[in-house]
């Protein structure tokens, strides 16, 4: 047990205040919309089977990267292709814990 509150505390999740969430999903897609004034990331998913899009929040603990460089919300295009690492949460949506964009 201790061995587990350790690995929580050092993994950063736990600062961050998913201890009580549901675990991380992935999703990958191409990037529709973006505001960054509301900090609102569309994605089309990549499925050819059921294509559809997916509404995530980032906050100003969102870790967006791409390539080896930290980038704002505001440097993310359309299009750009992207894989968004997110938990559900209940009272605010779909929080998005990192983006990288793909070069």
């Amino acid at each position: 047990m201790a061995m587990l509150m350790c690995l929580c505390c050092s993994s950063g999740l736990f600062a961050q205040g998913l201890e009580g969430q549901s675990p991380l999903d992935i999703v990958k897609g191409r990037v529709v919309e973006t505001d960054w004034v509301a900090g609102k990331l569309v994605v089309r998913i990549d499925d050819a089977y059921q294509p559809d899009q997916i509404t995530l929040f980032a906050t100003r603990d969102t870790k967006i990267t791409k390539g080896a460089s930290d980038i704002s919300l505001a440097d993310i295009l359309q299009m750009d292709y992207v894989t968004v690492q997110y938990y559900v949460n209940s009272f605010a949506g779909l929080r998005a814990v990192s983006v990288e964009v793909r070069q």
